[in-house]
């Protein structure tokens, strides 16, 4: 019978001294994964709110330049264009363009009804976000 009390001291004793490393142990890879999550987040965060500005700037300046077409304004919006095209998936793109073909520095031919449609469709790009 002390045999079997000195077993299972040791059992016990071993199970206090592995059991805190091993807690350790599993605490750190979770915590290694959670922080992995974060910092994947907190990028997407930030690239979806570089994303909506310059889609913003790029209406802005598309407006801007159709209600007065000065050297000024299609430079911005020329600027704003080029960086908007990056991000656009193909339909908007496609609507970019078309509407780019529209606007030159000398005569503007856009229309109102031409400008919401391409709002409208960068306003469901930018909420796919």
């Amino acid at each position: 019978m002390k045999n079997l009390d000195q077993w299972i001291l040791v059992i016990i004793a071993l199970a206090g001294i592995f059991s805190p490393v091993v807690t350790t142990f599993i605490n750190n890879k979770h915590q290694s994964k959670m922080k992995k999550i974060e910092l994947e987040f907190g990028k997407r965060c930030n690239q979806d709110t570089y994303v909506k500005k310059i889609f913003e700037a790029y209406i802005k300046d598309t407006y801007n330049v159709i209600q007065d077409d000065s050297s000024n304004n299609y430079l911005n919006y020329c600027n704003s264009y080029g960086i908007a095209l990056l991000y656009a998936d193909n339909e908007v793109m496609n609507i970019m363009i078309e509407l780019n073909r529209l606007i030159n520095p000398n005569d503007t031919k856009v229309h109102d009804a031409d400008f919401n449609i391409v709002v409208e469709d960068i306003r469901k790009q930018i909420n796919k976000y």
